[in-house]
């Protein structure tokens, strides 16, 4: 089928299917291909529609380098920069080209040179929708983690079947100690159905430690399908055009109206951008798996991971979280991201100074001192009925604060029932001495300029401060974990502001550590010591430090 678009099919000899193809008004002359997800669960057929999220061409090379962030983290990090090398990655696809067996990309194509490719769903023959994926995923040249070189492939309904195990005893251990699953596909089987998928897959992610990358469907205004964007420890992925589906998750799935896209990424279909937040979080795997995160498991995390990636995120000047604006409750955030871009553009430098800015370890009550440098992250686990706190200290005001704090769904094998999931509230205070003043109300407007200092939403498992123009002083972030029962809950905190130019290790002083690193540079053109970044370490960079001192 050709065009940009298409009339409803029913396919012969198995139940009514609703399916709506999902097209881009920028295809152009491109085929428009799309197939019926169908698989036979148990006795019964999945009644639904997968479509490979399609229309255009992926974004590719220099273009996305720049809209990503991947040209600052090379300027500063050079031939160390994390490729993605070392991590094995999953490529689930909806089969576009009529059977069971088209999943796979073209293995000729030169951006694959090298890669190995493992099919886990029986034969496989090339499909141009994972092809292109596959570019964007791992490609050579054309992916932001060229490093990635083992890769496992499934057809979409096999996945469901072989690995997640529906209707069977729990999901599979993921193939080659892969932690990270690209999904561009979209579908539904209806509520019951879909939430047994959605429950297997956090299942799954949170005992083995795997992190979903699920695209949205394509179009502004289109439904939000279930499958498996709606899932709690997945990371959903919207476009940076705002071009796909976003809104609340539907009423029917488990934990409905929570907030979709968690990110957005480029691409002119989610198909393309899904893989690029896929790879972005290898980058962050490789580096966890690397001194001087190796010996911290809690790097490596999907938590982390996830709050790393969307604390990282760029917020362009209309994002908002629709904060209250004036009066007693200025400041008050009750949804946590934007409706349509998330926790913004995903962005690989901010998100790898957040890692390796090394893990705060938070506290039951007020710390008395500051800790936390311009960038961080913890994991920890919060009990109910308990407040974690970290301090920080600004010498300056800084024009953006982004904190984000996620927690994981903890299902049981007994995939029937819908697990619980705790709600946890975060908040920015003023801190003198150990007491904590609000910053919410006309009282707050002496401290920053706009933006939100608390985060509040009952059913999302994500809460997010963004504060822009803070003025210099002591604050404490607090996460405050609501009622007095339940299993604690696996958090990943992540929080980024920039830091002073002349920061060089970025712990948001300017001092006689970042003295040490320019004087140990010297003669060199090693980024984080080049401050005024004309290629060497020299004189000049000692007076960026000397004009900064703090």
């Amino acid at each position: 089928m050709t065009g940009a678009s298409c009339r409803n099919r029913q396919p012969t000899g198995s139940v009514p299917l609703r399916a709506q193809l999902d097209v881009s008004p920028t295809v152009g002359t491109r085929a428009a291909v799309f197939q019926f997800l169908r698989a036979q669960l148990g006795k019964s057929w999945l009644s639904a529609m997968a479509v490979a999220v399609l229309a255009g061409s992926a974004f590719t090379g220099s273009a996305m380098a720049d809209q990503v962030g991947l040209e600052e983290l090379f300027a500063r990090l050079g031939s160390s920069l994390p490729r993605g090398t070392g991590v094995p990655v999953c490529q689930i696809e909806a089969n576009t080209e009529g059977g069971v067996s088209f999943y796979g990309p073209d293995l000729t194509r030169s951006e694959f040179a090298g890669k190995t490719f493992t099919p886990m769903s029986g034969t496989m023959n090339a499909s141009w929708h994972a092809t292109t994926v596959g570019t964007s995923l791992y490609g050579q040249g054309t992916s932001i983690a060229p490093g990635i070189t083992s890769i496992f492939n499934y057809e979409a309904n096999n996945w469901i079947s072989s690995f997640l195990r529906l209707n069977q005893s729990a999901p599979s251990a993921p193939p080659g100690g892969s932690r990270i699953m690209n999904h561009s596909w979209i579908g539904s089987a209806g509520s019951a159905t879909d939430n047994q998928i959605l429950r297997r897959l956090d299942f799954q992610a949170n005992r083995d430690g795997t992190l979903h990358a699920t695209g949205l469907n394509n179009n502004a205004g289109s439904t939000l399908l279930a499958l498996l964007s709606c899932s709690y420890n997945g990371i959903a992925v919207g476009r940076t055009d705002g071009a796909h589906s976003y809104g609340l998750t539907p009423i029917g799935t488990d934990g409905p109206g929570r907030m979709k896209p968690d990110i957005v990424a480029p691409g002119s279909a989610t198909s393309w951008a899904t893989p690029v937040v896929a790879a972005a979080a290898a980058l962050m795997q490789q580096a966890a798996s690397e001194p001087p995160l190796l010996s911290n498991p809690g790097a490596g995390d999907p938590t982390v991971i996830k709050a790393v990636l969307m604390a990282g995120a760029v917020h362009s000047e209309t994002w908002s979280n629709a904060p209250t604006a004036s009066g007693d409750t200025r400041g008050e955030a009750v949804r946590p991201l934007d409706p349509i871009l998330g926790a913004g553009v995903v962005n690989v430098d901010r998100a790898h100074r957040i890692l390796t800015g090394g893990e705060h370890d938070g506290s039951l009550t007020v710390p008395a001192e500051a800790t936390l440098g311009a960038a961080g992250w913890d994991y920890t686990q919060i009990a109910a009925g308990t407040d974690t706190h970290w301090r920080l200290r600004l010498y300056e005001p800084t024009p953006e604060l982004s904190v984000i704090a996620t927690w994981r769904r903890l299902p049981s094998s007994n995939f029937s029932l819908a697990p619980s999931v705790p709600t946890i509230r975060l908040r920015l205070f003023r801190a003198e001495g150990t007491n904590l003043i609000p910053l919410t109300g006309e009282d707050g407007a002496a401290y920053y300029e706009s933006g939100n200092v608390s985060s509040t939403s009952a059913p999302d498992n994500v809460q997010h401060i963004y504060v822009r123009g803070l003025a210099a002083g002591e604050y404490v972030i607090q996460a405050q974990r609501l009622g007095s029962s339940g299993t604690p809950a696996p958090t990943g905190v992540a929080w980024f502001r920039p830091a002073p130019a002349a920061d060089a290790n970025w712990d948001g002083v300017v001092d006689g550590l970042d003295l040490a690193i320019v004087l140990s540079a010297w003669g060199t053109s090693f980024a984080p010591a080049d401050l005024n970044h004309d290629g060497s370490v020299d004189g000049l960079d000692l007076a960026v430090i000397l004009a900064n001192w703090s």
